[in-house]
Parts: structure tokens; sequence; C-alpha cells
């Protein structure tokens, strides 16, 4: 019985044994299979379909090696190459070693936990690389999924995942799409070259970003919307949003709680780092740089924190824009911060920053929020100054970071003495503060404008140097009251020297705007300004441009050597031009287009076109004689209307009117035009040999007394009010440059604010010009004028006093002075040290 017992036992043994060897022995798949025995499966070749999903599994516990063949479909975007389904859980597969391709999606996973897909090429389907669906606890490794139509890879509703050392690349959207999913494990992925987003996420919630390589995807690195306290930690996000309509490495959209740590974001378009609507998240010991607008920006976002990061881009590191309580501790940056707003007015995004401990450069960046008194400190790399007052910002040495001085909702501040030069975008912003003055700084070779003044008011701008900048020089807009005085706007390279942008109410005086690629003065929906006493030269637009802008006032400018016209008013109205002097313009010396009921008079022009109206009703172009009538018109070849029509009652007008076009009548245009007189006989003068009592006039500091003849018996001719204090002290008649040269002649000031020495300065052998002598330094020159010269009759002489600026004219003069007689040679002379000495 026992024997028996035993051989039966053995027989069910090995029929047991058998049954199972038969269940799971390998099985393979030659066509287009459905599975639902468990077991394992491999390809005993490569299998083409056209119309089927290829392999459908449906029980557990089944494993598919490929073996290295092909499954491949027709593209048909319904069809699946593996597609892993039940209504009921499918659990314990593994898909390996399979290549998949042309079908809508490679492999389907949905409704299935415990899922292995490794080793498998999953390329060029219609639709997905790979679709995860309801699907938790699954791996995916090893995998290349390339040129898909969508995405490499789609998670949805499903959690607890983990994607491990798979290649991503080139799919023509996402190269990982999230969606609705939880927990998952993203790691060690190559995600390149997608043409849309790298990794994108949507309402999905902490999820694990590790160690992923995601670069060169045509729109953003990484992007997620309502997403939130996920975990980015270790990646590297370079060379993102090659397209337009990406925006760069990370973009972060209505999420909150995510964090970023120890990434590397390097090299993208627009922004390392993007966030909108987001709070709660927080950038720690990244490595931000070379992004192409900016490392980080964000925008409607609050409760944020950036600690101890580096940044190091060309453009702006970190930008805030309608942000509250952003805490920024511990960086390296090398442009800086910005704090800006969309619209205006909210001091809360200003003055709720903490903002500690960072560098700027190796310099400090000094964050004041709501101080009433304090000086800044001077080793200062970056000042912010948001709801200040009676703060002094004096001696500092900012340059190569985007702002350096910001200035918001601050007022009654002192800026004074500070060199803020080549930053990469604006030395000093002055926006929504009031009653603040900039004074003596030297503001040169920023990318954007040195001063930008906007919504502020009162503000007092004097003697800055604001040169060499790729924008304007000074810019206000929406500011009134404000006075720009003594400040040399010039070189600028491609915008004004002096922009005014609907702001009212200004003075620009005793400026220097000289050789800005645009404009020298530029007005724009600007009214009732004041422009008087500027010297405004060799600018690439007009020298002064109004447009849509009134009742302002020009007067006593000089305005001479502009590319295009010296003056010029379009759609302007009401405004008033006089006393200036408009010399040696490309084109016309003053312009009106649209332009109505402006007043211009006893102006000076003097360029071979000096006036050009277009579409313009009426304009005054004269008061009356008691005032001093209408404007001079001459040309350099001394054909214009003054020159040439005479002024026979001699009350110092041309006794024709200047029509210049319908309703533009200078009734009284100014004579140059002199009248010889009838001569009348006269009786044999009486000479008295012993008198040598007649009165010269000439200074007494003239110390030869041939000098002093030869000054007393010359025209002293000068052009600015400057050059005229100065040739006054050479004799006490002295001629303005209007008058007509008829004799021995010294021409006071050079080509620029004189008309005698602009008609003259080439036929000296040292023509006279802004590097010529040189800074500090004038010159003493004479030549003579021959018999049959087109504006003499005789041969005169020609004295030239002159410099390459006013320090130069002066010592040139002073110089003069100590001569005993008329130099043969050019002499240079340099000012010093209150005084002069001569150039050898």
């Amino acid at each position: 019985m026992n024997k028996n017992y035993k051989i039966t036992f053995f027989m069910l043994l090995m029929v047991t044994m058998l049954a199972i060897n038969a269940t799971y022995a390998d099985m393979p798949i030659t066509t287009t299979q459905s599975i639902n025995t468990p077991g394992k499966y491999y390809l005993a070749n490569n299998i083409t379909v056209s119309d089927a999903d290829a392999i459908i599994i449906t029980c557990a516990n089944v494993i598919i090696d490929g073996k290295g063949f092909t499954i491949k479909g027709n593209n048909n975007m319904m069809i699946k190459g593996i597609y892993v389904y039940d209504s009921s859980i499918v659990d314990n597969i593994t898909i390996k070693n399979v290549k998949i391709s042309n079908f809508g999606r490679g492999i389907h996973i949905q409704n299935a936990r415990n899922i292995t897909i490794v080793n498998n090429t999953i390329i060029s389907n219609n639709v997905h690389g790979i679709e995860l669906a309801n699907s938790n606890n699954n791996t995916v490794i090893n995998n290349t999924m390339n040129s898909n139509k969508d995405y490499g890879i789609r998670i949805s509703y499903s959690d607890n995942n983990t994607v491990i050392n798979n290649n991503i690349s080139s799919n023509q959207e996402e190269g990982i799409y999230v969606t609705n999913s939880e927990f998952n494990l993203i790691t060690n992925n190559t995600v390149s070259s997608n043409l849309g987003l790298g990794i994108s996420l949507l309402a999905s919630n902490n999820n694990t970003f590790a160690n992923n390589s995601i670069t060169l995807n045509g729109y953003d690195g990484i992007r997620y919307f309502n997403s939130h306290y996920n975990t980015f930690t270790n990646n590297n996000i370079s060379v993102n949003n090659r397209d337009i309509y990406g925006l760069g490495g990370i973009v972060a959209m209505s999420s909150k709680g995510n964090s970023f740590t120890n990434n590397t974001i390097h090299s993208n378009g627009k922004y390392g780092i993007y966030y909108k609507n987001t709070e709660d998240e927080s950038l720690t010991n990244n490595k931000i740089s070379s992004n192409f607008n900016y490392d980080v920006w964000m925008e409607d976002s609050k409760n944020i924190a950036i600690v101890n990061n580096t940044m190091n881009s060309s453009t702006e590191n970190i930008y805030l824009e309608n942000t509250q309580n952003i805490t920024i501790i511990g960086n390296s940056l090398n442009e800086g911060i910005t704090i800006s707003e969309l619209d205006g007015s909210y001091l809360f995004y200003y003055n709720t920053h903490t903002i500690v401990n960072n560098t700027a450069n190796g310099k400090t960046i000094y964050y004041y929020k709501n101080n009433n008194t304090g000086k800044v400190t001077e080793d200062a790399g970056q000042v912010i100054l948001a709801n200040c007052s009676n703060m002094i910002v004096e001696n500092l040495d900012i340059s190569d970071v985007y702002t350096g001085l910001l200035v918001i909702y601050s007022s009654n501040c002192s800026v004074k003495n500070n060199n803020i030069s080549s930053n990469q975008g604006i030395a000093i912003y002055n926006y929504y503060s009031e009653n603040n003055t900039i004074t003596n700084n030297i503001l040169n070779s920023n990318r954007l404008e040195s001063i930008y003044i906007r919504e502020s008011n009162n503000t007092i701008i004097t003697n800055n140097t604001v040169c060499l900048n790729s924008e304007e020089g000074i810019h206000l807009r929406n500011s009134n009251n404000s006075i720009i005085m003594c400040n040399n706007a010039s070189l600028n390279d491609d915008e004004q020297g002096i922009r005014l942008d609907s702001s009212h109410n200004n003075t620009i005086r005793n400026n220097i705007v000289n050789s800005n690629q645009e404009e020298g003065i530029y007005l724009t929906s600007s009214d009732n300004n004041t422009i008087e006493n500027n010297i405004a030269f060799l600018n690439g637009d007009e020298v002064i441009h109004l447009i849509n802008s009134n009742n302002n006032k020009i007067r006593n400018n000089i305005v001479c050597l502009g590319k295009e016209e010296g003056i010029y008013l379009e759609n302007s109205n009401n405004n008033t031009i006089t006393n200036n002097t408009v010399n040696s313009n490309q084109e016309e010396g003053i312009q009106l287009l649209n332009s109505n009921n402006n007043a211009i008079y006893l102006n000076k022009f003097n360029n071979s076109n000096n006036v050009y109206v277009e579409n313009s009703n009426l304009n005054y172009w004269n008061t009356t004689k008691e005032n001093g009538g209408g404007n001079y018109w001459a040309t350099p070849n001394g054909t214009g209307f003054s020159e040439t029509h005479v002024d026979l009652d001699k009350d110092g007008f041309c006794d024709e009117i200047f029509n210049i076009s319908l309703d533009n009548i200078d009734y009284l245009p100014i004579s140059g035009k002199k009248v010889e007189p009838t001569p009348e006989p006269q009786p044999e003068p009486t000479y008295n040999r012993n008198n040598n009592n007649k009165k010269l006039d000439a200074s007494p500091s003239i110390e030869s007394s041939s000098l002093r003849r030869t000054v007393s018996n010359s025209n002293v001719v000068y052009g600015s009010s400057f050059d005229k204090q100065l040739a006054k002290e050479l004799k006490e008649n002295i001629h303005s440059d209007d008058t007509e040269i008829d004799g021995d002649t010294i021409i006071v000031g050079g080509p620029i604010a004189n008309r005698i020495a602009n008609v003259y300065n080439d036929r000296f052998s040292i023509p006279v010009t802004n590097d010529n002598p040189g800074e500090n330094r004038g010159i003493i020159q004479v030549i003579s004028i021959p018999s049959g010269s087109s504006t003499i009759v005789q041969s005169y002489k020609l004295i030239y006093i002159a410099g390459s600026d006013r320090l130069g004219t002066e010592a040139a003069l002073k110089y003069f002075e100590t001569l005993t007689e008329l130099p043969t040679e050019p002499i240079v002379v340099e000012w010093v040290d209150g005084g002069f000495r001569v150039v050898e």
C-alpha cells in the first residue's frame, strides 16, 4: 500500500511538472497575436501589420522578448505595437528588446501595474512612443523613444512609476508628458532635441525629476502648469527654446511648492527660469548662466525663495514684476536685480522683499526699504531704494550690472558724484519718485539709458556726463516740472541725447547735445517745455525734433551740423522758436509738417536749404519791427534771402517779404546785404602831423601798442554768448556773426557757434574741430583774404582765435593779449590750472 502510494505521488508530481513546463515554455510569436495566457514569449521574426494592434496582452505574468526583431505598422494612428489592457488590473509584465515603429502608439499600457519596459527601441510612431494610462508602479528603463509624432512618453493618471536611463529625443512634440499623475520618479534620462517641450507637467504633484539631461528642445526644457510640490534636482537644463514659441529653460505657471536644487540652467533662449502666478517655490544652489534674456523672471508671484545660486549672464539675472515677499539671499550675481511692475502704483511690489547678502561682480547689492534717512555704503555693486526718503547716494563706482541705481517710490534723495558706467541696461532708473536731485555723475557707455525718469516729477538733473550709451542719454516719460541743465548728453549710439515722452513743463537748458545717433533733443506728446541755451550739433537725425508736442519754447540754442533737419516740427502747434542759430544742417534748417500757429522769429538760419513747409497752415515768421522783426536767412555760399535782398530804407529789414509758402511768410526778414551809399563831396582834409591822440578801442590788457592798434582797427565778431564775453575782453565795440566782413576781422569762437568761423574755417591751415587742436586747447591763426573774394572787395586779414572747447578758446585769447605782433604761423595754446601755456 505504501509502495503504491509513493508510485502514485511520483506520477502526479511528474504530470504537474510537465504541465508547468508546458505552460511556461518559451513560445514564439511570428505574426499578430493576442496573449491571454501567462508565459514567456519571444519574437521569432520581424512582424509588419497594417490594420490591427500587433500584440495585445490581457493577462498577468507575461514576458515578451523581442530578440532585436522589429514590429512595424503602417502609420495608422489607431493601432498599437504592443497593447497591455484589461478591464481589471493587469500585473507583472515585462516587455524587452523590441523595435517598434510606425504605429499610433508604440507601447500602450492601460489599467496595469508592475510592468517593466526595458531595452526597447520605439521610434517614428504616429502618436506616442510609450503611453502609461491609469497604470501604477511601472518601470520604464533603458529605452530609446525617438522621432515619434507627439510624445516620447506620456504618463496620464498614473502614479509611482519610474522612468530611468532612457533616451527620449527628436520627438515632434514633448519628450516626456506627465498629466494628473503623482509620485513618479524620472531620473537619468536624456531628453534632447524634441521639437516641443523637453518635459511637460499638467496638474501633476509630488513627482521627482533628478539627474536628467534636458537639452536642445525647441520650446522649453521643463514646463509645468497647475502642478505642485514637485522636486527638480541635479538636472542639466541647457540650450532649450530654439523656437519662437518657447520661453526658456524652465517655465512655471499657476503652481506652488515646487523646488529646484543643484541644477545647471544654461544657455536657454529668453529665460533661464520663468515664473508666472506661482507661490511658495524655492530655487537653491543652482548654477544659472548665459541665458538669452533673463536668468530668473518672476511675474505675479509671491513667497518665492532664491537662495545661494550663482548667476552669470550678459543680461538680467533676477527680474521681479508684480511680485511680493520674494526672498533673495546669498546669491552671487553679475547683472544684479531688477524690480518692476506692469501698470503702476502698487508700493507692495517693491518694499515687501527680503534682499540680503547678495553680490554683483563681487560687490554688495544694497536694498533699502522704508528708510527715512541714510547714506549708501560706498562699496556698493548695485543699489535699490524702495519707499525711501532723504537718502544720499554718492561716490559710488558701479559697472557691469543691469541697472546701477534703482530709485522707486522714493523722494528728496541726492545722487551725486557717482560713476555708474558700462552697465548692461540703465545707469539710474527713477520711478514714481519725487523731488530727487541727480548731479555731477559720470554715466557713460550703458546699453540703455543713462538716466531714465518715469512717472516722476520735480527731478533736478544737472552737470552729468551722459555719453556713449546705446539708447538715450536722458529720458523722461510721463514726468513733469523737472530741470535738465548743464549736462553733456553726447555720442549716444542708437537713440537721442535728451528725450521727453508725454512729459510737460520741463526745462532743458545749457546742455551740450552732440553727435547722437538719432535726434539731439526729441519731444513726443510733450507740452509747455522750455528748450534754451543748448548747443546741439552733429546729431544723426534732426537736431531738435518735436512730434505731437505743443506750446513749447525753443530759444537761444545753437543748432547745427545735423545730418537731417536742424529743427523739425511734426504735428506740433503753438510753439515759439526764437533767437536760435541754425547752421550747416544737411537738409533744411527748419521743417514743418502738419504744424500750425507756431511763432518762428529772430533766428539765424545759414543752411543750403533753410526752410521747408508741408501740409501746414498759418505760422508766424516775424514779430514787429520794434521787437526785432523776422529771421536772418543766409546760405553758406552767400545766396540766402537776407544776403541777396536789399534794405534801401536802412531799417534793418529786407525791403521784400520772404514768401516761404501759402500762409507762411516772413514779412520782416532781417537784412544782411549792405547798400553802398552815394558818396557826397567832402572838403580836402587838413592833417595835423602832430595829432597822435586818436582814442584806440582796444583793451589795456593787450601789452603791445602795435597789437592794440590792430585790434582797434579790426572788427571783432563772436557767435555764442560765451564767446561774446571773451570778445569784450579785446575791445568795446564788437559784432555778432551776422555782420558782413568788410575789413580786418578777429573771429572769436569756432565753426559751430560762429557763422563767420564756419564759412572760413577750412581756409586756415589748421581747421578747428571738437578734436583739433584738442581738449582745453585753442589756436591763433592769421590769413589774408585776397582781393576778388566773393564776399569782400579788397585784401583783409582774418585773425582766428578759437578752440575745441570753451577753455581752449579762452586760453588762446588770453595768450593773444600777450603777443607783440601777429603770428606768421599757427600757435596752439592749452588751458592749465587757471592759466595757459603754449603747446610746442
